[in-house]
């Protein structure tokens, strides 16, 4: 009697396990046709177990594993990506277990086995939505997008959580002599010590990953010859003030007959004047706002409003810059808008600043 709530509360364990496994996994069959040959396999184990080698209670002390057999037939999907779910479902049911044994120790009034399957079957009402929801929501997230040597770590480290949960569950259910404990304890802190090197590692690969993809993300707004930041960060940054509603006036600039440069001086001297330039501004006016590179000859500069702004807009029009190896600074063309009393949206002010800087223009010729 006492070897069958044994063997329910390792059945609880397996379909918990196969439940958890199941949802996070992608069938290769039918539900009907998965619980079929998950239910003959685990008859079978039973009979293995019972008959031959007359011990059902080995039954569920590490066997869980073997069901990785009918499980890559059953899924579609890698054998390390399987490894890794069921490690951490292994992980959860078997700290339970190990959690319930304990609890059920401190009442030896009761039936150990009937107490034992109490307790398991309690916690796992108390935990395992909570658990679940980790698993599918966050575990998962980091297994399908890290990187292979990510997923690696992660592989090896729920066999390491694995092995010291089972260690575990030896250490304080069975009764073992004292080199077995002596044995078993050292293998628990080695199992330990391997669990803290390979999360350090994992926090490492994700600080990494996070670092070049910050890296990533701010040189994809920033223009490659000059440096200044380029148009989509213009377009950010300024729709960003405007969401705040933070005033500011922005500068659209024209570089005046540049073209004649590229004609009559070549690209690469061109790129240059181009340098020059936006090092020049940039130095002149970096303290007041910000420079961006909008495309090829024209540049924005963005000026949060303060203090002394027609003093500002007196030193962008009187703005000059020495010669470019031996190419003298043609000037450029300005218009300017101010965000709220100009237009109320980015792309009204954009135009508006625009419209100016050409009539400036046509104003010259």
């Amino acid at each position: 009697m006492e070897n069958i709530f044994f063997v329910l509360t390792v059945l609880e364990m397996l379909c918990v396990n196969m439940h958890m496994f199941h949802k996070c996994s992608k069938k290769r069959v039918s539900t009907f046709v998965i619980i079929l040959v998950i239910s003959i396999f685990t008859a079978l184990l039973l009979v293995i177990f019972h008959v031959f080698l007359n011990d059902t209670n080995i039954f569920g002390g590490g066997s869980g594993f073997v069901y990785l057999l009918p499980l890559m037939f059953l899924y579609r999907q890698p054998v390390s990506y399987s490894v890794s779910i069921m490690c951490s479902c292994w992980i959860y049911t078997m700290l339970i277990y190990v959690l319930s044994t304990q609890v059920s120790s401190l009442f030896p009034q009761w039936n150990y086995e009937i107490s034992l399957l109490a307790v398991q079957t309690g916690l796992y009402v108390l935990t395992i939505r909570p658990f679940f929801k980790f698993v599918t929501q966050k575990f998962l997230y980091i297994l399908k997008n890290a990187d292979q040597k990510t997923k690696k770590l992660l592989l090896w480290l729920g066999i390491s959580w694995c092995l010291f949960a089972f260690l575990l569950n030896y250490t304080m259910i069975f009764d073992m002599p004292s080199f077995g404990a002596k044995i078993t304890k050292i293998l628990s802190l080695c199992a330990s010590a391997a669990n803290a090197l390979m999360t350090y590692q994992i926090f490492y690969s994700f600080r990494r990953e996070n670092q070049n993809a910050l890296e990533f993300g701010i040189a994809l707004r920033l223009d490659a010859l000059t440096g200044l930041k380029n148009r989509t960060a213009f377009f950010e940054e300024a729709q960003a003030l405007i969401d705040s509603h933070i005033p500011f006036t922005l500068f659209f600039i024209d570089l005046d007959n540049f073209k004649s440069i590229n004609d009559d001086y070549g690209h690469v001297k061109g790129d240059l004047y181009l340098k020059q330039f936006s090092d020049s501004f940039s130095a002149g006016f970096s303290s007041s706002g910000t420079v961006y590179r909008i495309s090829g000859d024209e540049f924005v500069f963005l000026h949060i409003n303060g203090k002394h702004d027609h003093l500002i807009c007196q030193k962008v029009g009187q703005f000059n810059m020495r010669d470019c190896d031996g190419i003298p600074f043609k000037g450029f063309s300005v218009g300017s808008a101010s965000y709220p009393e100009d237009a109320q949206t980015l792309n009204l002010l954009v135009a508006a600043a625009d419209k100016q800087m050409y009539e400036g223009k046509k104003a010259q010729d």
